[in-house]
């Protein structure tokens, strides 16, 4: 038997392989040395791969991992199984991980800045292109909604980050719709 890649949810991981979970709490994450309290360097959001410090630059190599103390499960111990065989499924990390914040930031744009009515008219027009748009891809799910409470608080929408809220299979699917 061979295992070829342990593809699982960050949920997982932390679960049953008994590594660091990757929310905001994790000091640092399982995969890099990044983490959520990081005075000065090495933050989880440091996304810039040209910098020294960035987590992009520090991922774990396998000698490194070797040596990890979050090398503590069984399944470590197969031969051939390392950091470099654990891949983080698509949907948590791309549709839920990504896309949620990504398809959000559009509609914020679109919605308060780019169209000339009130958030609520925007919304409408942007929902009616958006049902129309189904019909032209084959989606798994769709919405069969879009609230401004979906994806941003309405009365103060730069208070912090834009995120649609969905399943992921909706997230996935609004995205050629939206394009």
């Amino acid at each position: 038997l061979v295992v070829w890649g342990l593809i699982r949810d960050f949920d997982w991981f932390s679960k049953e392989l008994l590594l660091n979970s990757c929310n905001v709490n994790a000091s640092p994450c399982f995969g890099c040395p990044a983490s959520a309290h990081a005075a000065g360097g090495m933050h989880l959001n440091a996304f810039n791969p040209d910098l020294p410090d960035s987590w992009m630059r520090n991922l774990h190599t396998k000698a490194d991992w070797a040596t990890s103390p979050y090398n503590v499960h069984l399944v470590w111990t197969l031969p051939g199984v390392t950091i470099l065989t654990a891949c983080h499924d698509l949907m948590h990390c791309k549709h839920m991980g990504v896309d949620q914040y990504l398809y959000a930031s559009v509609l914020v744009v679109l919605v308060f800045y780019m169209l000339p009515g009130t958030p609520s008219q925007n919304l409408e027009t942007v929902w009616a292109q958006i049902k129309a748009n189904y019909g032209t891809v084959e989606v798994a799910s769709r919405f069969t909604n879009l609230k401004l409470s979906m994806f941003c608080d309405a009365a103060d929408f730069e208070a912090k980050m834009p995120c649609l809220k969905g399943k992921a299979a909706e997230v996935k699917g609004i995205g050629a719709p939206l394009l």
